[in-house]
Formats: C-alpha cells, structure tokens, sequence
C-alpha cells in the first residue's frame, strides 16, 4: 500500500449517535453576499474561472438555515426512516425550520444544511456545550435529489429508537472539521466557532491560499504579484490539496483500503491515488513526448458547475491509452472507441439512494 505522508491533512469528522440531551441553539451566518463578492474581486481578471463559479457544487456546500430552497425542500414534511420506520417532521414556523419526532422530547431548530443539493443535503443543528464548544448535530434524514428524503447515508439503520436520538453527533473537534471542508473562512475562539463571522462554501481563497492579499496588491497596481497555480503542483501534490478534504488512503484502516469496499467510492482521491493509472503516470508520453498529467482536475473543472460526461472522460483515457496500431489498442477487451467508464469508473450504490462513481480505476468484479 502507498502512503503519503508528506501533506496536511483535515481528518474526516466520523459521527457516531448520541442522544440529544442538551438545548440546540440557533446561530446566525454570513450570507451570499460576502460570497459574491470575494468572487468579483477575481473577476476583475480571472473573468473566465469566475464567470460561473458561484453555481459550482463547492460554492454551495454549505446553505445557512435561512437558504430558501433547502428549507423548501424539508419544510412541511414526513418521513420514516431506518429498520423500525422511525418518524420524522420538519416545520417551518416563525421563520425557523424545526425537526420533531415520534420520540424526540423536544424540537430542534436548523441551522445550517450540508451539502450542495446536486446529490444530497443534510440538515444540522449546533449547539454550545457546558464549556462554550461548538458541538453539531447531523440529522438523521437526508433529502436526496433524486429521490427525497430517506436516512442519512452511512447513520445506522436503528437512527431514532432510543428517546431523544435526532441524529449524529459531532464533539467540538470533529465539528470544527467538518464546518471547516465547508467553509471558506471559519473564525475560531478556542473551539467555538464564530458563525457571524463564516463565509460558507469553497470559494477562490480556499483552494487559493493568498488569493486576498494577491488581490489586494493588484488593485494597488503591483502587477508583478502572482498566486500559485495548482498546475504547478507535481499531480501528488494537486490531488492531496483535494484529499484534505476528501480523503487520503492513510486515512482509511488497512481492512477498509480495499478496492472492493464499495464505501470508499465516497472519497474519490482515495481510489485515484491507489490506481495504477495515476501512479503509472510518468511513463506515458503525450505526442511531444512530455509525462502525461493526471491529477483531478484532468477530469474536473473546479470553476464550472457542470459534471464531466462519460464521453468526455472516455476521450481522456484515450489520450493516454492510444491506439497502438490499426487493429490493436491497450485495452484487451474492447475496442479503443468504447465506452471505458462503464468497465473501469462504475457508478456504485451504497445503503441509501445515491450512487458514487468509483475512481480505482480498474475492471471492477
């Protein structure tokens, strides 16, 4: 197995269920605006990764309970869920969305909702604990695009037999993670986060470091000032600045690293980075005779909102696994004008109703 180790890493949040003991409170956020305008202020010259960036999936990774269209989409509900059909009810009332239930003792305001909605959006509620730590608390029910509401994928299939069990529960640590892949700027005191001051999404400066003080010397016109380029980055590098977030293979038990286990199609880095596709990359030649590239965004444009189709990953792994002759390509099976993804990049379902494309790029069995 290859480790790397060599990268900062924020650590995936695991959840595990609690019971909800204490009062959740309802904080205020940093809405669109601040969004919007981090994002003209790169306008002004990076027009074309802009122009469309707002409307990404990372751009809206996370919504503030005041999100109209996440609270429509829970807002007046019912919903059974987990082996024993526990039931769930969210109310809009008074300008607030509430979770309540058939065995829950008290209702829970929403705060914030993870998740873009493309796929999924899962509600959560914070609170502060007796020593002023913000704790979180992620719902048991999950609204999935393509299907509605239904149980939070990986949360147990007994969520809320026992009294008081909303959801998954998240100590002050493994919160400040999880808000922290959701979030652009995340002001702590100790660890109590500041939502006045969060600007939600993964916006330029995330994956930018720099990009406000790069901004800042250019309107004063210092032209010579630059921001680093992610291809500049060797593809290890650009595929680990992506894994803090989603994931490395270090990170995963030695049980769980398997290309078989269909739960790591959720973190595609972790599959990129054990295929032979990528770490083979070296040896291949593009037609100057240059390493082939393969890092993420060979595939994904982190700047646009539309997802790579089929066809157009299948041309990429043709650039790379060329024809050899008339009669002959790499590929043993099938002829070179195929369809590569639906062999080696399948969709996988796991236990709730999503699928995730499985980047151990192999002939799946």
């Amino acid at each position: 197995m290859k480790r790397w180790f060599l990268y900062a890493i924020i650590p995936f949040a695991i959840a595990t269920t609690v019971v909800v003991g204490s009062r959740f409170i309802r904080v205020s956020s940093t809405e669109t605006p601040s969004a919007t305008k981090q994002v003209a202020r790169c306008a002004v010259c990076h027009q074309k990764q802009t122009e469309a960036f707002l409307t990404t999936p990372h751009a809206n990774t996370l919504r503030s309970a005041n999100d109209t269209e996440a609270r429509s989409r829970f807002a007046g509900e019912v919903v059974r869920v987990g082996e024993l059909s526990t039931e769930f009810r969210y109310t809009d009332r008074d300008g607030r969305l509430l979770l309540s239930g058939q065995r829950l003792n008290t209702e829970l305001p929403v705060d914030w909702f993870f998740g873009s909605g493309r796929h999924a959006q899962t509600p959560v509620s914070v609170k502060l604990n007796k020593h002023g730590e913000t704790e979180s608390l992620e719902h048991h029910v999950t609204w999935y695009a393509n299907h509605g509401l239904d149980l939070t994928i990986d949360h147990p299939q007994s969520a809320g037999i026992r009294t008081g069990d909303a959801g998954n529960g998240h100590r002050p640590d493994a919160a400040i993670r999880c808000f922290g892949c959701h979030t652009t700027e995340l002001p702590l005191h100790g660890k109590r986060i500041d939502f006045e001051g969060v600007l939600p999404g993964v916006l330029c400066s995330k994956c930018h470091p720099g990009a406000d003080k790069h901004a800042r010397s250019m309107e004063l016109g210092n032209t010579t000032s630059r921001i680093n380029k992610w291809s500049e980055l060797t593809p290890k590098l650009s595929v680990a600045k992506c894994a803090e977030c989603h994931r490395m293979p270090f990170q995963v038990s030695a049980d769980e690293l398997s290309p078989m286990n269909p739960g790591l199609t959720r973190f595609a880095s972790v599959g990129l980075l054990m295929t032979r596709c990528f770490n083979d990359q070296e040896t291949r030649r593009d037609q100057n005779d240059q390493p082939m590239r393969f890092d993420c965004m060979t595939c994904h444009d982190p700047h646009r909102p539309t997802a790579p189709t089929p066809e157009s990953v299948n041309q990429i792994c043709r650039s790379c696994h060329q024809q050899r002759t008339k009669d002959q390509s790499d590929c043993p099976k099938q002829p070179l004008q195929s369809n590569c993804t639906e062999c080696h990049m399948p969709k996988v379902k796991l236990d709730s109703p999503i699928h995730f494309t499985d980047h151990w790029i192999r002939v799946r069995r």
